[in-house]
């Protein structure tokens, strides 16, 4: 199975098989490249936001590349 998300911020992001590398999910959605992923920067995947105050695990607001990889999406 193949899921297409889109952005306009960053074009399309290819979900393989469920999954993909947190690394990479990481990279794509840290539209800023500030080294975290804001809750505006998910809204291009609505599983995410729907996991996004549980994932953020020291509650400020955004998402590292260790939080991130947590996502069950």
């Amino acid at each position: 199975m193949i899921r297409v998300f889109f952005s306009c911020c960053f074009g399309l992001l290819f979900i393989t098989g469920g999954s993909v590398v947190a690394g990479d999910l990481h990279s794509a959605l840290d539209i800023d490249k500030d080294g975290y992923v804001t809750a505006h920067e998910a809204e291009v995947m609505p599983e995410l936001i729907e996991q996004f105050a549980v994932l953020d695990a020291n509650r400020d607001g955004k998402l590292d590349a260790a939080e991130l990889s947590l996502f069950n999406g």
